[in-house]
């Protein structure tokens, strides 16, 4: 299967900004640690459905805190 992209991220539901960035950066992490893109875009698509749910992911973590911190009022998931 092909590797995660950004236009892949943008198209699950993640908005161009800091998110996507960070998002982009921990899939090819996870890519490292030998995650496979079958096994990504199900972990992203359930992790922006439900950021609390997983907060404690050893991979994508840092980007459920950021999204749940983007719903806060006052706070920004992404774009401008």
């Amino acid at each position: 299967m092909a590797p995660v992209t950004r236009r892949d991220l943008i198209d699950l539901g993640f908005s161009p900004g800091e998110v996507l960035g960070l998002a982009s950066f921990l899939v090819r992490n996870a890519r490292e640690r030998g995650l496979e893109p079958e096994e990504i875009r199900p972990r992203l698509q359930a992790l922006l459905e439900n950021p609390e749910d997983h907060l404690e992911d050893p991979c994508f973590g840092s980007l459920a805190k950021a999204l749940q911190a983007g719903k806060k009022p006052g706070g920004r998931a992404g774009g401008p």
